[in-house]
């Protein structure tokens, strides 16, 4: 695939295929000679799409934010899970035909941008009759309507353009577009329901359309029934060092780099290293750092403070990049984390000249700072580049460290504070916030939040009797349904919304990972024969023929407690009682030596 591309000429060669295949149809609906149908698609699109290739072909990386480079420079092979099957990236390009609605998940930093941006530079450099449209979703939270179509219509067609909404749509229903939606998990939490409604009914109302959409790993999309899920599978040791043979570093370090990753570091450090961008910060604290720590937050304070006095280490002589606020690192690092606690509450990751002054403003004031705000501004983007430039954007270089800065300050608040935080939080349960700060001040945490939550899921079931599944899970989960895939072949239990309760559950879940390995949750063998019985006997087997899913009424609770859910209400009960009773002891423990440890010291 050739590296240096024209977006000028290749959006107007995609458009011209996408004309030539379809000029029957399209002569019929616009009522117009060949040429000139040519002619109102150039003009409708082509400057949408050299634009957008024109920025997603070249890229700014974690490290290269002063100038652009090409996608394909620094672009590693990303490799995929759908069910048992593995694929490739061009692979999974090759299937889109044949799959049609696709959903790319992956955990922070693992690639699914890079890939996306990848995607459509490979679909426009071979042009099949389809035209790609990249869609950045976290702009859809400002746009005047929260209609899809709409929002996809005047994202990608000129002001003025010639073909109308009605005609977009008749294209849609002709299936003459690739839809790429790129960052379902940066809408803001309150629409994404909205926004997953809308695109589940893209899905329906234009079958012929190719939808891929990219996320954070979410529960949810398991009951998009009619899409595939990829799941981005980590970097093996090869690709890890041929991403830093990509990368854009001094030389010397690299080929060191890559030696200790091939001899040792990989399976020493495989959770860090498999992931690209911690990958690539592990390269930047390499020469500094001679160890490499086990705690993730650890190695992201380690890793600014790389950036913070280290980042220019390999440039001659003595260079020191400039610092314009003058802060010293701890004072820099509390404004930070104020800065980034303020935009993450926000769900804001990416900023217009107004918002950035805006919550700059709100930051320092939180932080209690003197320092110039414009000052401060321009360390994060020039001397430290926490944050860079993405067109007429501000954006953090990585929302990974808007998580970390965010932890690091409910590290350091006030108790009151942590619990109303955390409490919030739980439902961003694909973000690294609150184990981060579970990591950093684990006394703090479980002290003013996991003991209080604890107390109050044990006391909104202790009445609820075992037998009773359904209500003992109402308050924790919501409603339960039964919900059947690929025609009865997997039948699962599920929850469409959790409550708060049901959210800190999860939070607990994956605090306390090795606590709830006897805890199963699902469908087994007999548990099937049970529920066929009970459908056949409410005359709901069509379930089994048509997927979908049913809310378990008061009824079910007759043939629920006969199978294992039943044990799991009751496991589930225990483990969060043993929880809370193992959390309070140590707590208790902490502070009977602590008072020992006074009393000693006040005897002297």
């Amino acid at each position: 695939m050739p590296k240096d591309i024209d977006p000028n000429v290749v959006a107007a060669t995609v458009i011209t295929e996408l004309v030539k295949q379809g000029a029957t149809s399209l002569a019929g609906t616009l009522k117009l000679p060949f040429a000139k149908i040519g002619d109102a698609y150039q003009y409708s699109f082509k400057h949408y799409l050299s634009n957008t290739l024109a920025r997603c072909s070249k890229v700014k990386t974690f490290l290269n934010k002063d100038e652009p480079v090409n996608l394909l420079d620094t672009y590693v092979e990303t490799t995929f899970n759908c069910g048992k099957k593995h694929y490739t990236d061009i692979e999974l390009i090759e299937t889109l035909e044949k799959l049609k609605t696709i959903v790319v998940l992956g955990s922070a930093g693992c690639g699914k941008s890079m890939f996306m941006r990848y995607l459509l530079v490979s679909l426009c450099q071979q042009p099949s009759g389809r035209m790609p449209l990249f869609v950045e979703l976290r702009n859809f939270t400002g746009f005047h309507t929260k209609e899809l179509i709409p929002f996809l219509y005047h994202s990608v067609t000129k002001p003025g353009g010639v073909l109308t909404e009605d005609q977009f749509k008749m294209d849609l229903r002709a299936g003459r577009f690739y839809v790429i939606l790129d960052g379902f998990d940066e809408i803001d939490h309150d629409e994404r329901k909205v926004v997953e409604e809308k695109i589940l009914d893209l899905r329906t109302s234009y079958p012929n359309t190719i939808i891929i959409v990219s996320s954070r790993e979410d529960e949810r999309f398991t009951s998009w029934s009619n899409f595939y899920l990829f799941h981005v599978k980590p970097l093996d040791k090869r690709h890890v060092i041929t991403l830093i043979q990509k990368s854009n570093y001094d030389n010397e370090i690299k080929r060191k780099f890559a030696k200790a990753v091939k001899e040792k570091l990989y399976d020493m450090h495989k959770s860090f290293l498999s992931n690209p961008l911690l990958a690539v910060m592990m390269l930047i604290t390499f020469k500094e750092i001679a160890h490499i720590p086990e705690k993730l937050h650890i190695f992201y304070d380690e890793a600014f403070a790389a950036l913070y006095f280290k980042h220019d280490a390999s440039k001659e002589a003595a260079f020191r990049r400039k610092s314009y606020s003058n802060l010293p690192i701890d004072e820099f690092k509390h404004c930070l984390s104020c800065f980034s606690i303020s935009t993450y509450l926000k769900e804001r990751f990416s900023f217009t000249d107004a918002q950035f002054k805006e919550d700059m403003a709100t930051a320092l004031k939180l932080a209690k700072s003197t320092v110039n705000p414009e000052d401060f501004a321009r360390d994060l983007l020039e001397s430290v580049c926490v944050l860079q430039k993405d067109g007429l954007e501000t954006v953090f270089s990585h929302r990974s460290f808007q998580e970390y800065f965010s932890a690091l300050f409910i590290a350091r608040s006030s108790p009151a504070a942590v619990l109303k935080l955390l409490t919030t939080l739980c439902r961003r349960y694909n973000d690294i916030v609150i184990r981060l700060a579970f990591d950093m001040n684990r006394n703090l945490i479980e002290r003013e939040w996991v003991v209080p939550v604890l107390n109050r899921i044990i006391d909104a079931t202790a009445n609820i009797a075992d037998e009773d599944v359904l209500g003992y899970f109402m308050p924790l989960y919501g409603p339960m349904h039964l919900m059947s895939r690929n025609q009865g072949a997997t039948l699962q239990f599920t929850h469409q919304e959790p409550t708060e309760l049901g959210l800190i559950c999860g939070t607990m879940f994956r605090l306390y990972p090795d606590r709830w390995k006897s805890l199963r949750w699902g469908v087994s063998t007999d548990d099937r024969k049970i529920i066929i019985a009970a459908l056949a006997k409410a005359e709901m087997t069509k379930l089994l023929r048509v997927d979908g899913t049913v809310q378990l009424e008061p009824a079910d609770n007759e043939w629920l407690r006969n199978t294992s859910v039943r044990d799991y209400v009751t496991s589930h009960r225990s483990h969060f009682r043993r929880l809370r009773s193992d959390v309070v002891a140590s707590l208790k423990s902490q502070d009977i030596m602590l008072e020992g440890l006074i009393g000693s010291t006040s005897a002297l």
